[in-house]
């Protein structure tokens, strides 16, 4: 890459999908190494929900050491409608040298009032706006 940062990535295995990869950033400043399998499911007639799950390491060259953990993901309009990727539920990210979690929460009132797919329908059978359902996106951040 432009920055001196070098990136490997393979896909080694069809069934299931998996991808290994790895980014060295420059001057072996961190690496961002793991695998993701894949994986999706229909969530509705309109829309689908995926995951990619594996590992996910961040390693810098002063020692400190990261993983990650991605929440699920839901795309909405496949047939009909505007298309929207929506990140559900959490994302947790684990430093193991300081001994951090955080989590990433994704939408946390959508989802504790009958988000997802149902509260978009509710939203345009009732005559809900696009203004009004994009101001319900927020997200939590709690550091333990």
């Amino acid at each position: 890459m432009p920055d001196g940062s070098k990136f490997y990535g393979e896909q080694t295995s069809h069934h299931p999908p998996i991808t290994n990869f790895l980014l060295e950033g420059p001057n072996n400043m961190y690496r961002f190494s793991g695998f993701f399998e894949y994986k999706a499911w229909l969530t509705g007639v309109n829309s689908i929900g995926g995951s990619r799950i594996g590992k996910q390491i961040f390693s810098f060259n002063d020692g400190g050491l990261l993983s990650i953990k991605d929440p699920t993901m839901q795309l909405n309009g496949l047939i009909t409608g505007e298309r929207c990727l929506n990140f559900i539920g959490q994302m947790f990210i684990l430093d193991h040298i300081n001994k951090l979690e955080v989590i990433v929460t994704y939408n946390p009132t959508v989802q504790a009032s009958g988000g997802g797919m149902f509260k978009s329908f509710k939203n345009k059978l009732f005559g809900g706006s696009k203004k009004d359902a994009q101001t319900t996106d927020s997200v939590l951040i709690e550091i333990f």
